[in-house]
Protein backbone atom coordinates (compact mmCIF):
# COMPACT_ATOMS: atom_id res chain seq x y z
CA UNK A 1 0.00 0.00 0.00
CA UNK A 2 1.03 3.57 -0.69
CA UNK A 3 0.53 6.16 2.06
CA UNK A 4 -2.74 8.08 1.87
CA UNK A 5 -2.12 11.77 1.19
CA UNK A 6 -4.62 14.45 2.21
CA UNK A 7 -4.74 17.93 0.74
CA UNK A 8 -7.21 20.33 2.31
CA UNK A 9 -8.20 23.96 2.03
CA UNK A 10 -10.45 25.34 4.76
CA UNK A 11 -11.90 28.75 5.52
CA UNK A 12 -13.70 29.59 8.73
CA UNK A 13 -15.33 32.36 10.71
CA UNK A 14 -15.93 32.71 14.43
CA UNK A 15 -18.02 35.45 16.00
CA UNK A 16 -19.51 36.28 19.39
CA UNK A 17 -21.79 39.10 20.49
CA UNK A 18 -23.94 40.35 23.35
CA UNK A 19 -21.48 39.25 26.03
CA UNK A 20 -21.07 35.82 24.38
CA UNK A 21 -24.80 35.13 24.51
CA UNK A 22 -24.73 34.49 20.76
CA UNK A 23 -21.80 32.58 19.23
CA UNK A 24 -21.37 31.57 15.62
CA UNK A 25 -18.83 29.20 14.06
CA UNK A 26 -18.83 28.34 10.36
CA UNK A 27 -16.31 26.76 8.01
CA UNK A 28 -15.98 25.58 4.42
CA UNK A 29 -13.57 22.80 3.46
CA UNK A 30 -12.34 21.15 0.28
CA UNK A 31 -10.42 17.94 0.94
CA UNK A 32 -8.77 15.63 -1.59
CA UNK A 33 -7.56 12.18 -0.55
CA UNK A 34 -5.01 10.72 -2.95
CA UNK A 35 -4.33 6.98 -2.76
CA UNK A 36 -7.17 6.73 -0.26
CA UNK A 37 -7.10 3.40 1.54
CA UNK A 38 -10.40 1.51 1.36
CA UNK A 39 -11.49 -2.05 2.01
CA UNK A 40 -12.19 -4.15 -1.10
CA UNK A 41 -14.28 -7.33 -1.12
CA UNK A 42 -12.57 -10.43 -2.58
CA UNK A 43 -13.89 -13.66 -4.01
CA UNK A 44 -13.82 -16.20 -1.16
CA UNK A 45 -12.11 -18.68 -3.48
CA UNK A 46 -8.96 -16.62 -2.89
CA UNK A 47 -9.01 -17.70 0.75
CA UNK A 48 -9.66 -14.15 1.96
CA UNK A 49 -12.80 -12.06 2.33
CA UNK A 50 -11.40 -8.55 2.01
CA UNK A 51 -8.21 -6.63 1.35
CA UNK A 52 -7.09 -3.02 1.60
CA UNK A 53 -6.15 -1.10 -1.55
CA UNK A 54 -5.36 2.41 -2.70
CA UNK A 55 -8.49 3.72 -4.42
CA UNK A 56 -7.26 6.65 -6.47
CA UNK A 57 -8.45 10.17 -5.60
CA UNK A 58 -11.61 10.95 -3.66
CA UNK A 59 -12.75 14.47 -2.81
CA UNK A 60 -14.96 15.72 0.00
CA UNK A 61 -16.20 19.27 0.21
CA UNK A 62 -18.79 20.88 2.40
CA UNK A 63 -19.71 23.27 5.15
CA UNK A 64 -20.04 23.02 8.91
CA UNK A 65 -21.87 25.60 11.01
CA UNK A 66 -22.75 25.97 14.67
CA UNK A 67 -24.89 28.59 16.41
CA UNK A 68 -25.11 28.80 20.20
CA UNK A 69 -27.61 31.03 22.02
CA UNK A 70 -27.69 31.58 25.79
CA UNK A 71 -31.19 32.84 26.63
CA UNK A 72 -30.69 32.41 30.39
CA UNK A 73 -27.58 33.32 32.38
CA UNK A 74 -28.54 34.55 35.79
CA UNK A 75 -27.42 33.55 39.27
CA UNK A 76 -26.95 29.79 39.40
CA UNK A 77 -28.85 29.14 36.18
CA UNK A 78 -27.45 28.84 32.65
CA UNK A 79 -29.30 27.63 29.59
CA UNK A 80 -27.45 27.08 26.29
CA UNK A 81 -29.11 26.09 23.01
CA UNK A 82 -26.84 24.94 20.17
CA UNK A 83 -27.76 24.17 16.58
CA UNK A 84 -25.33 22.32 14.30
CA UNK A 85 -25.45 21.90 10.53
CA UNK A 86 -23.17 19.77 8.35
CA UNK A 87 -23.29 19.18 4.60
CA UNK A 88 -20.68 17.04 2.82
CA UNK A 89 -20.42 16.09 -0.85
CA UNK A 90 -18.12 13.25 -1.85
CA UNK A 91 -16.90 12.46 -5.36
CA UNK A 92 -14.71 9.68 -6.71
CA UNK A 93 -12.37 11.56 -9.06
CA UNK A 94 -10.18 8.69 -10.18
CA UNK A 95 -9.57 4.99 -9.58
CA UNK A 96 -6.47 2.81 -10.08
CA UNK A 97 -5.53 2.17 -13.71
CA UNK A 98 -7.86 -0.32 -15.36
CA UNK A 99 -10.61 -0.02 -12.73
CA UNK A 100 -14.00 1.36 -13.63
CA UNK A 101 -15.53 0.52 -10.27
CA UNK A 102 -14.47 -1.05 -6.99
CA UNK A 103 -16.76 -3.13 -4.79
CA UNK A 104 -16.37 -1.90 -1.20
CA UNK A 105 -19.14 -3.93 0.48
CA UNK A 106 -21.76 -6.51 -0.50
CA UNK A 107 -21.84 -8.42 -3.76
CA UNK A 108 -21.05 -7.69 -7.39
CA UNK A 109 -24.78 -7.58 -8.26
CA UNK A 110 -25.83 -5.68 -5.12
CA UNK A 111 -23.44 -3.70 -2.99
CA UNK A 112 -21.57 -0.48 -2.32
CA UNK A 113 -19.13 0.72 -4.97
CA UNK A 114 -16.54 3.36 -5.65
CA UNK A 115 -17.25 4.55 -9.22
CA UNK A 116 -15.55 7.37 -11.07
CA UNK A 117 -17.77 10.43 -11.27
CA UNK A 118 -20.12 9.16 -8.52
CA UNK A 119 -20.31 9.77 -4.76
CA UNK A 120 -18.36 7.25 -2.71
CA UNK A 121 -20.20 4.03 -1.74
CA UNK A 122 -23.18 4.37 -4.09
CA UNK A 123 -25.37 1.26 -4.23
CA UNK A 124 -25.34 -0.75 -7.46
CA UNK A 125 -27.77 -3.51 -8.27
CA UNK A 126 -30.47 -4.69 -10.62
CA UNK A 127 -33.66 -2.70 -10.92
CA UNK A 128 -37.26 -3.02 -12.07
CA UNK A 129 -37.89 -1.13 -15.34
CA UNK A 130 -40.89 1.17 -15.64
CA UNK A 131 -43.34 1.83 -18.45
CA UNK A 132 -43.78 5.32 -19.99
CA UNK A 133 -46.33 6.15 -17.27
CA UNK A 134 -43.86 5.36 -14.50
CA UNK A 135 -45.45 2.07 -13.44
CA UNK A 136 -43.27 -0.93 -12.56
CA UNK A 137 -43.41 -3.58 -15.28
CA UNK A 138 -44.96 -6.94 -14.30
CA UNK A 139 -43.82 -10.09 -16.09
CA UNK A 140 -46.11 -12.82 -17.45
CA UNK A 141 -45.53 -14.84 -14.27
CA UNK A 142 -46.96 -12.04 -12.11
CA UNK A 143 -43.66 -10.94 -10.59
CA UNK A 144 -41.69 -7.78 -11.28
CA UNK A 145 -39.58 -7.70 -14.43
CA UNK A 146 -35.90 -7.52 -13.41
CA UNK A 147 -33.39 -5.79 -15.66
CA UNK A 148 -30.32 -7.73 -16.73
CA UNK A 149 -28.00 -4.77 -16.26
CA UNK A 150 -26.43 -3.72 -12.98
CA UNK A 151 -26.42 0.02 -12.38
CA UNK A 152 -26.52 2.67 -9.69
CA UNK A 153 -29.84 2.41 -7.85
CA UNK A 154 -29.26 4.47 -4.70
CA UNK A 155 -27.00 6.94 -2.92
CA UNK A 156 -26.55 6.23 0.80
CA UNK A 157 -24.83 9.55 1.48
CA UNK A 158 -27.07 12.02 3.38
CA UNK A 159 -27.81 15.45 1.94
CA UNK A 160 -27.06 17.05 5.31
CA UNK A 161 -26.93 16.45 9.06
CA UNK A 162 -28.43 18.62 11.77
CA UNK A 163 -28.63 18.59 15.54
CA UNK A 164 -30.18 20.67 18.30
CA UNK A 165 -28.64 20.55 21.78
CA UNK A 166 -30.17 21.97 24.94
CA UNK A 167 -28.02 22.28 28.07
CA UNK A 168 -29.63 23.58 31.29
CA UNK A 169 -27.32 23.99 34.29
CA UNK A 170 -28.04 24.79 37.92
CA UNK A 171 -24.86 25.15 39.97
CA UNK A 172 -22.97 21.88 39.29
CA UNK A 173 -26.00 19.96 38.00
CA UNK A 174 -26.56 19.77 34.25
CA UNK A 175 -29.56 18.50 32.30
CA UNK A 176 -28.96 18.01 28.59
CA UNK A 177 -31.01 16.87 25.62
CA UNK A 178 -30.03 16.35 21.99
CA UNK A 179 -32.06 15.85 18.82
CA UNK A 180 -30.41 14.66 15.61
CA UNK A 181 -31.76 14.80 12.08
CA UNK A 182 -30.45 13.29 8.84
CA UNK A 183 -31.82 14.47 5.50
CA UNK A 184 -31.54 12.10 2.55
CA UNK A 185 -29.45 8.98 2.26
CA UNK A 186 -30.92 5.79 0.81
CA UNK A 187 -30.62 2.21 2.02
CA UNK A 188 -31.45 -1.20 0.59
CA UNK A 189 -33.88 -3.06 2.82
CA UNK A 190 -34.08 -6.85 2.39
CA UNK A 191 -37.10 -6.86 4.71
CA UNK A 192 -39.03 -4.37 2.57
CA UNK A 193 -38.00 -6.15 -0.65
CA UNK A 194 -39.18 -9.52 0.68
CA UNK A 195 -42.51 -8.17 1.95
CA UNK A 196 -43.24 -6.37 -1.31
CA UNK A 197 -42.20 -9.42 -3.34
CA UNK A 198 -44.63 -11.59 -1.37
CA UNK A 199 -47.44 -9.06 -1.71
CA UNK A 200 -47.78 -8.40 2.02
CA UNK A 201 -46.71 -4.74 1.88
CA UNK A 202 -47.38 -1.73 -0.29
CA UNK A 203 -44.59 -0.28 -2.44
Amino acid sequence: LKPELLTEVEFGIEAAMFDNRIKLNASYYNRDAKNQIIQRTLDYSTGYGTTFINAGTISNKGIEASLTVTPVRTGDWTWDITGNFTKNTSLVKSLPDGSKSILTAGFSNLGNFAIEGQPLNVIQGTSVPKDPDGNLIISSTGSYEISNDVGVIANPNPNWFGSLISSLSYKSVNFGMQWDYVSGGQIYSYTAATMIGRGVSRD
